[in-house]
């Protein structure tokens, strides 16, 4: 769709009674308009990118001393977090996801997850996840995967089914073993209200009855497995990515999880 000035829509309906005498004129006043229209979009996101892309100087430059930068863009800024563009002098493409406030208990345990999933997961014949290129106290840089999320490719009219294959990542993912440390998450802040640690699945289950159908048997989840975190191209899924809340969780959490905060996924049947 797109998207046009009040004045202009009025030029196009005329547009189309036009007769030919008229119609260089007309077309010129279109065009301009148009150009006008971008330009305030080209500012506003110039502006934007001015005021955000400063703080991450420091990051850009340690980046840049081993992997020469050719240019880079800002995604999206969300909350304390900030998503980056990166394409190397080779063409080489990469994201860098930094996180502002790293003094935050809840970014720091989201960053570590990223690290922790993304090294545990390297290099698995199944399960296709971003290449962890580079890390720092409060950003990771990791490789850019070629193709679309699977919201993109349904709204651009994709029809691929592609449960199958989701069916045996998921399968792959409940019988990863930790090999690097020890991740246990009872559940996403395990903390009571007096800052101590819950341990029991009889407690967990006490203070959050929704988990009720959870067993004390740990599995690997990636625990936001949405349309947006899929990348797929060519009918096959080729990547999954943001890895922040992964870990080892009681069996049928991710589940319950998603059926208590009515956040259904496509493939909530395979969990």
């Amino acid at each position: 769709m797109i998207i046009m000035y009040d004045d202009l829509e009025e030029e196009i309906k005329e547009f189309i009674s036009l007769d030919r005498n008229n119609f260089n004129a007309l077309a010129n006043n279109v065009q301009n308009a148009f150009l006008e229209m971008a330009a305030k979009l080209r500012f506003q996101r110039m502006v934007l990118s001015d005021l955000v892309l400063p703080k991450y100087k420091s990051i850009i430059d340690t980046i840049n001393q081993q992997i020469p930068i050719r240019h880079f863009n800002l995604v999206r800024k969300h909350f304390e977090t900030a998503l980056l563009n990166i394409e190397s002098i080779n063409k080489e493409k990469y994201y860098l996801k930094v996180y502002d406030d790293i003094s935050d208990p809840f970014y720091k345990q989201r960053l570590d997850n990223y690290i922790y999933c993304l090294t545990l997961l390297k290099d698995h014949p199944v399960i296709p996840v971003p290449k962890l290129i580079m890390k720092g106290e409060n950003f990771i840089l990791i490789s850019s995967i070629d193709g679309i999320n699977l919201q993109q490719y349904y709204k651009q009219g994709g029809s691929h089914d592609f449960t199958n294959q989701m069916s045996e990542i998921i399968y792959h993912l409940k019988k990863t073993v930790d090999t690097v440390d020890k991740r246990f998450f009872l559940i996403d802040n395990e903390m009571d209200e007096d800052g101590e640690e819950i341990y029991t699945i009889d407690e967990l289950k006490l203070r959050y009855p929704w988990l009720s159908d959870v067993t004390d048997s740990s599995i690997f989840c990636h625990n936001d497995l949405h349309d947006e975190n899929i990348i797929v191209h060519n009918n096959k899924i080729v990547g999954i990515i943001d890895w922040e809340l992964g870990g080892f969780y009681l069996n049928g959490y991710e589940r319950c999880k998603y059926k208590y905060l009515n956040q259904y996924t496509r493939f909530d049947h395979l969990f």
